[in-house]
């Protein structure tokens, strides 16, 4: 069920490369492994970078839109922890 949540809005975070990443940075390209805490209502009360397989200019401020993006999901109730969830960002 978060899977699908999740992917539903992966064009949110595709828009960050893209704007955030790719504008600062042609060659970026990689991926996250982002870390989701979840309220047992479905706020988002954390998220962090785990992994990534990027870096150089554009990958900060990507990392950065990714978060707030994620930050104001609000996600199905009853999912309270902490999820990790990857993706995939190329050209």
């Amino acid at each position: 069920e978060l899977g699908t949540f999740v992917r539903s809005r992966e064009s949110q975070l595709r828009f960050c490369y893209q704007e955030q990443g790719l504008k600062q940075n042609p060659n970026l390209a990689g991926s996250i492994t982002t870390n989701i805490t979840l309220t047992s209502s479905g706020n988002v009360t954390n998220v962090s970078i785990g992994n990534r397989s990027w870096g150089g200019a554009g990958a900060s401020d990507a990392e950065n839109c990714i978060r707030s993006r994620i930050r104001s999901w609000k996600f199905p109730s009853g999912q309270e922890g902490t999820y990790a969830f990857s993706f995939n960002f190329t050209k």
